[in-house]
């Protein structure tokens, strides 16, 4: 079985006409350049055409070339302005950040002051109900009540105990949760 048997001698690409074969060449020929050809390359690297240019311009629409350098130029100051506006509202945005930051470190400070006089108030009060109910279930229990002296000193501990305890665990139960909010 060869190829002739699977594609139509009329579809098979390997029975082209050389027509089209020939319609290629010309037009490979045709994209091609001759000898006659020149090819003509200028680069510029700055955005300000060159003094021949500008010439060549003037040429063409008297005064062109010194638009251009004007325009330049202004564009140039305009650009320079933007960027120095930009540098100074940058500027003026860091020093009101420093300000935020000092002040919020001030509330912070006094904060923490009046969280120290809190608490210093509540040990205070503490230390003194301590003692008033352990000297009352001393002074009872003296007087031959034993039983209501041991309630008012028992409770009284087990109360302190329970306020410290629980004091405690709310700000413990508060970081777990917060440590499980921020892992999710």
């Amino acid at each position: 079985m060869n190829s002739d048997d699977i594609i139509p001698k009329n579809e098979n690409p390997l029975n082209n006409d050389s027509n089209e074969i020939e319609k290629i060449e010309e037009t490979t020929k045709l994209s091609q350049p001759n000898s006659n050809t020149a090819i003509y390359v200028k680069s510029q690297s700055s955005p300000i055409p060159s003094a021949e240019d500008l010439r060549a311009y003037d040429s063409v629409y008297p005064g062109l070339g010194k638009n251009l350098i004007d325009n330049f130029l202004k564009e140039t100051e305009h650009r320079r302005k933007l960027e120095l506006d930009l540098f100074e509202h940058q500027k003026n945005l860091e020093i009101e950040n420093q300000k935020l930051d000092r002040l919020a470190l001030i509330q912070q400070g006094e904060l923490l002051k009046n969280n120290s006089k809190r608490s210093s108030h509540g040990l205070i009060a503490g230390t003194i109900i301590s003692l008033v109910a352990l000297v009352t279930a001393g002074t009872v229990t003296i007087k031959g009540y034993p039983v209501v002296g041991g309630i008012i000193g028992g409770s009284t501990v087990i109360g302190l105990a329970t306020v410290f305890v629980i004091g405690q665990q709310p700000n413990q139960f508060k970081k777990e949760e917060e440590s499980k909010e921020e892992k999710e």
